[in-house]
């Protein structure tokens, strides 16, 4: 399933994930204050145009999506975490939002700072997302400088946003495969022999285009 070709009108991919607990944290990433109530009422009542390109889909292999971006010319120029409040949540608990900005290759301006650690963070990008499935999400917003401002040109240029939760890792830690049941009764409870748990799809960039590919 074709997502969205990246024209010369996106001019980010964001790859966010989001954690329950700190102890996932890549340790290379910017760390950011942490979100203020004000923060999380004003990104929850955001009524800016949106586009879903996709909607929650379980056990998504992205291992091969940061390489993938880089050589349809991406460049990484970014990683933060923001811990957020969960605002549906009567107790407010807190989860961890990671995020990672790839740049198309004509606006990349990332940091000396960033820069001298980029390769690290490369690395520790590829740490989460390999051997890892994820449920992911994905949606297309427009694009804002750091003032919160358009471009000139207006609104012609987008933010394509690829959300990663539900991490679900393919091997425990003792390296034994993770066991899963597929099949459910008429109740919701797994029923059936234990399999290896396999991705259901994988996604990447193929010609330039964001595809969601059906696993065998």
């Amino acid at each position: 399933m074709q997502l969205l070709y990246l024209a010369e009108s996106v001019r980010l991919v964001m790859l966010q994930f989001s954690f329950a607990r700190p102890n996932v944290i890549p340790p290379h990433v910017l760390l950011r204050d942490h979100e203020t109530l004000e923060e999380a009422v004003a990104r929850k009542t955001n009524k800016l145009p949106v586009t879903q390109l996709l909607e929650p889909t379980p056990l998504v292999a992205v291992d091969p999506l940061p390489t993938m971006l880089e050589a349809s010319g991406y460049e990484l120029v970014g990683a933060f975490c923001k811990p957020r409040i969960q605002y549906q949540r009567a107790d407010g608990a807190t989860y961890y939002m990671v995020r990672f900005s790839f740049a198309r290759h004509e606006y990349a301006t990332p940091t000396e700072e960033f820069l001298a650690n980029r390769d690290v963070v490369r690395q520790e990008l590829r740490g989460m997302t390999n051997l890892v499935l994820w449920r992911t999400r994905a949606y297309l917003n427009w694009f804002f400088d750091d003032n919160g401002d358009p471009p000139a040109g207006g609104h012609d240029q987008t933010v394509a946003s690829i959300n990663l939760e539900v991490r679900q890792p393919m091997f425990e830690p003792n390296g034994r495969v993770v066991q899963t049941r597929r099949e459910r009764d008429a109740d919701g409870n797994r029923i059936g022999e234990p399999v290896p748990l396999k991705p259901r799809h994988l996604l990447g960039v193929f010609n330039n285009t964001i595809e969601l590919v059906a696993m065998a």
